[in-house]
């Protein structure tokens, strides 16, 4: 089962910086509010310290802001796996491995591009999605609709965010098989 088929009400996603930043430039940071009235949105404070430079995008997200409260035993373990991610990354990963082994029936999904940060996830058995994912769980959650989740994929390329346009094309065969 995909990562996408995964997201329901008992899903949380934690979000980090650079999908932030995306949404940012797609103008589409309405996104995650639209996304908190079917999921469990956290923001790791460290990934909000990230994006403080930019007032626009800290204030959209400020509602989503969890600090990061894990028994520290949990984040000792994690530290040499999490050698060379940022800290925002680190905070992402940490929280969703807490949460998913809490026992609480939620489910965590980290929502991270970048590549090494998603390897790091995989190792420790946390479910990750990029922004590719998210807009495909978002269609399917009806968050979104298919012209709005075909517009932004269509205008990946014009963002700070690397994806490949076989990637995307991808993308979009998947978002073809929700409609």
């Amino acid at each position: 089962m995909s990562v996408q088929e995964q997201c329901d009400k008992k899903t949380c996603l934690i979000i980090n910086s650079s999908t932030i930043i995306t949404l940012s430039e797609l103008n589409k940071l309405d996104l995650i509010g639209r996304l908190s009235r079917k999921f469990h949105i956290i923001i790791p404070k460290a990934v909000i310290r990230e994006l403080s430079k930019n007032s626009r995008i800290s204030s959209s997200i400020a509602a989503y802001a969890v600090e990061l409260a894990i028994d520290k035993s949990i984040s000792k373990d994690l530290q040499s796996s999490l050698e060379g991610l940022g800290e925002g990354e680190k905070e992402v990963l940490v929280m969703a491995y807490a949460i998913n082994r809490s026992g609480g029936g939620l489910r965590a999904i980290a929502v991270i591009d970048e590549r090494v940060a998603r390897r790091k996830a995989k190792a420790l058995g946390i479910l990750v999605t990029g922004l590719l994912g998210l807009i495909i769980c978002s269609k399917k959650a009806s968050v979104l609709s298919l012209d709005e989740a075909m517009w932004m994929l269509n205008q990946l390329p014009n963002t700070s965010l690397y994806v490949t346009r076989d990637l995307i094309e991808k993308a979009k065969l998947e978002l073809m098989k929700t409609s």
